[in-house]
């Protein structure tokens, strides 16, 4: 056994997400100032990137653990085993997420952060990790009430986003205009499909409809599937909105996603 505390990280997947860059960060930051900590990291899916190479040859994870290939019982077994004092949720009901691990109890203190900005429901989750504007203070407690778990505010944010250094070679915002009566105005979304639902796309065409001449962007990759861009097509154009007016792109690769957002008001 070790003398110095060992928290441990469930994540999805290792490759790039919103959840790497609030995260990975924070981590290398603490290493800098604190010896006495260790962390460790157990992953679900393999990456698609250089970025386990990265974290593997770094100081920031004591191991790096690829769990996909382990049953929820055989992942508690290994972070009792790893002497894990603190585990965190960064998956909850995300995309290959294993909350089982945390409802079958793997370490004496569980905190939900990050990946869900709700209870995750699960009795043995401890704390959720939140800031005063993810969970605001209420009378009669009712936001904390919401919570199978117990919240713990950090007292300014709850991350630090730090965004990879070549975004920055996509970052050319359109040019202002003097907008008036024929002006285009661009609208743009970039959300994953399952997140679009009817009463989306309804304000979608309500905005288009109150903005003559504006068009709308939609791009992502789940857009490949013809059948899901024509719904989404004929929904808007079943609200009045001239298919010329609605572009549904699906994007190839990261590049041409961000490169998108120069394209939109």
């Amino acid at each position: 056994k070790t003398n110095r505390l060992r928290i441990g990280f469930v994540v999805n997947w290792f490759i790039p997400t919103a959840v790497s860059y609030f995260f990975f960060n924070v981590l290398a930051e603490c290493k800098k100032s604190e010896t006495s900590v260790e962390f460790i990291l157990y992953y679900s899916k393999e990456a698609r990137s250089n970025l386990l190479q990265e974290y593997s040859a770094s100081s920031i994870f004591k191991h790096i653990s690829n769990i996909s290939m382990f049953s929820d019982k055989e992942v508690v077994h290994k972070v009792i085993a790893d002497n894990i004092n603190i585990l965190f949720d960064l998956t909850s009901h995300t995309t290959m997420a294993r909350p089982c691990i945390f409802a079958f109890r793997a370490a004496p203190i569980q905190i939900s952060w990050i990946a869900w900005l709700a209870s995750t429901g699960i009795p043995n989750m401890d704390y959720f990790l939140a800031d005063e504007v993810i969970v605001p203070r209420s009378e009669n407690n009712y936001y904390e009430q919401q919570f199978s778990e117990q919240i713990l505010r950090m007292p300014n944010v709850w991350v630090n986003y730090a965004p990879p250094n070549y975004l920055e070679d996509f970052y050319k915002p359109r040019e202002l205009k003097n907008f008036h009566e024929n002006s285009q105005i661009i609208f743009g979304n970039f959300n994953t499909v399952d997140k679009i639902t009817p009463q989306t796309l309804n304000l979608w065409a309500l905005a288009l409809k109150a903005v003559p001449n504006s068009q709308l962007v939609y791009m992502r990759g789940e857009l490949r599937d013809d059948l899901i861009k024509q719904r989404i097509k004929n929904f808007l154009i079943s609200r009045g909105i001239n298919a010329a007016r609605i572009n549904l792109i699906a994007n190839k690769n990261a590049d041409e996603y961000f490169s998108a957002y120069q394209k939109i008001d």
